[in-house]
């Protein structure tokens, strides 16, 4: 029986620079004119749509969810259901607060540096609890609306230097993998 060390490393959206990622948004078809909160999340209850409304009063903002399709529950925001990968990242990076269940969602949130606030599915989240436990953003993560007492802006400061690090680890990896 062979048995091989495994590596650990972020997922590979966190390799590109923010800038080449903001480089492709622009190509976007999707240009919206007022500040917004992107919601983007499936499999969830109505949690994270009450977080969401709730937010976008206090803080002025429009709501713009990404959805695969219509939804009655959202019928009070804009729903986009044909959304590329250039508006995908657009509408994460022009977003002034997020909204997601989505690890991917909660990764262009970190990348770009928003406010966000990521629901956990009871089955589905240990992707998400691991990179924010590995960037010090634990408390970005929640389960039921009433765990979030107050709404915090997110303090990249530690998380910034943690992936810029992790970030490097996993191209030492894969040049090593690749020269192997």
């Amino acid at each position: 029986q062979w048995i091989l060390p495994a590596t650990t490393v972020l997922d590979p959206v966190f390799l590109l620079e923010p800038k080449e990622w903001i480089e492709l948004g622009k190509k976007a078809e999707i240009k919206l004119k007022k500040p917004y909160l992107l919601l983007y999340t499936f499999q969830t209850d109505d949690d994270i749509y009450d977080l969401a409304r709730t937010i976008a009063k206090k803080s002025g903002l429009d709501i713009v969810a990404i959805c695969y399709g219509k939804d009655e529950r959202l019928n009070d925001i804009l729903q986009l259901t044909e959304c590329g990968p250039k508006d995908f990242i657009s509408l994460f990076y022009n977003a002034s607060f997020v909204c997601t269940s989505s690890f991917h969602g909660m990764a262009f949130s970190i990348i770009f540096e928003k406010d966000f606030y990521c629901m956990g599915h009871p089955l589905y989240s240990q992707r998400n609890k691991d990179l924010l436990e590995l960037i010090g953003m634990e408390e970005r993560m929640f389960f039921k609306n009433s765990e979030i007492e107050t709404i915090n802006k997110c303090d990249y400061f530690y998380a910034s230097e943690k992936i810029k690090s992790e970030k490097e680890k996993a191209i030492n990896f894969l040049r090593t993998a690749i020269d192997c």
